[in-house]
């Protein structure tokens, strides 16, 4: 994980529960006046969440949004505003703190448990937001509808992205991949868990990635997309409701040992081929688990 302490153009630190904070970017030149920002995310999580709205330094153009957490979740949510809301949800982290703490208080006295902590820098028109170590955290985010995201998560829970279109890379270690309604280009890699993804607007040249070690890769597609396909399943089976032209289903590699005597055949199991001619590429490939390649509407 990158420092918490560098020189940013907005720096928040968000440590414990009070009123909402507010971090804004150094004044810019006057320019057309920005619509209202939508209501916040619906409360239904804890009451006691920190809430924190940053501003992109150009909101001309897209940001990047870069959140790294070692511990929680990330909920990500396209409206149409022109900053960005965290919603920091400590109620799980303070449950998850509870499991692990096996040791009684002293007689008379109570625990006090610390809630989670966060690290928000803005800088050039990107955003990074870390958690505080061996605490955890899960965060919902509204962002613009144009919004480039980095999301990767270790422990405790899922990624969910819902209706962003942008470049999207996401790395969940132990937890799955949702994406609904996205656009833009992808690339999504799970360790121990399914990567689940719609897309509405595939970016026509970007070349796209889904795969998990321990999990299903379910991706549906638009019904129009020209792609050079990569399907592989280790432990799984392939299926799909395009009409894929398969090219090449066994890409055989050949290699001659040293002393001539030895010859080995290596036989790739991925299937290639084109959906509706062909145009970038896009791998669908899991270990343990199925493949789904699903046409949309």
């Amino acid at each position: 994980m990158k420092s918490l302490l560098r020189f940013a153009t907005a720096l928040v630190f968000v440590g414990g529960l009070g009123s909402p904070l507010t971090a804004q970017s150094p004044p810019q030149a006057p320019g057309p006046p920005l619509p209202p920002s939508p209501p916040s995310l619906p409360a239904g999580t804890d009451r006691n969440a920190e809430r924190v709205t940053v501003s992109f330094s150009d909101v001309g153009r897209p940001g990047l949004l870069d959140v790294e957490l070692l511990d929680g979740s990330i909920t990500v949510k396209g409206t149409n505003r022109r900053d960005v809301l965290f919603v920091a949800n400590s109620q799980g982290a303070r449950d998850a703190l509870r499991r692990r703490q096996q040791a009684e208080p002293p007689p008379g006295m109570r625990r006090l448990t610390q809630p989670a902590g966060l690290a928000i820098e803005e800088r050039d028109n990107r955003m990074s937001v870390e958690s505080s170590f061996n605490r955890r955290v899960d965060l919902e985010i509204e962002v613009p509808l144009k919004t480039n995201l980095k999301l990767s998560v270790v422990n405790g829970g899922g990624i969910v992205i819902d209706d962003v279109e942008g470049e999207l890379e996401i790395d969940n270690v132990n937890g799955r991949i949702t994406l609904a309604n996205v656009s833009g280009s992808v690339v999504a890699h799970a360790v121990n868990g399914s990567v689940n993804a719609t897309l509405a607007r595939p970016s026509p040249n970007a070349p796209m990635a889904f795969t998990s070690l321990n999990g299903d890769i379910d991706v549906t597609l638009p019904p129009t997309i020209k792609a050079n396909v990569r399907l592989r399943s280790d432990q799984g089976d392939v299926f799909t409701d395009f009409d894929v032209q398969v090219t090449n289903s066994s890409e055989a590699r050949q290699r001659t040992e040293r002393n001539g005597r030895t010859f080995r055949v290596d036989i790739n199991r991925a299937i290639y081929g084109t959906v509706n001619g062909g145009g970038a590429d896009l791998e669908m490939r899991t270990f343990n688990g199925n493949v789904y390649v699903r046409k949309g509407k």
